[in-house]
């Protein structure tokens, strides 16, 4: 069921990141930083959306092969790196702050036992 949903997003997903191109390029907004923004902004959402790492590396693959197969154009490659690095960097980023809150969560229950044991 969860793959269903997942490939269901991602496909929704997919039709949001042309859009963003379609957008940025109509506001006129230069073809390469527009491919970036837009690449950068779709791995940050695949990072919040997307929980199983392997899963959706393997859809942002075959995306983006058939993307460079339709198009045969190198800036493909660079959106790729580019959602890629983003994904893994929020992640990253995510897993660390949830360490940090969980440390902190615990310091506080322990603080507040120690308080109680008095």
């Amino acid at each position: 069921m969860y793959i269903l949903k997942d490939v269901l997003v991602f496909s929704i997903s997919a039709i949001a990141l042309c859009l963003f191109i379609i957008f940025f390029n109509h506001i006129g907004i230069p073809p390469i930083f527009n491919l970036c923004l837009s690449a950068f902004i779709y791995g940050v959402f695949c990072a919040y959306c997307f929980y199983n790492t392997k899963f959706i590396l393997s859809l942002l693959s075959i995306f983006y092969i058939s993307i460079l197969f339709m198009s045969l154009d190198s800036k493909v490659i660079l959106m790729f790196l580019i959602t890629l690095t983003s994904y893994l960097n929020i992640k990253a980023i995510i897993n660390y702050l949830l360490k940090v809150y969980q440390n902190k969560m615990l310091n506080n229950k322990i603080s507040v036992f120690m308080e109680t044991e008095r």
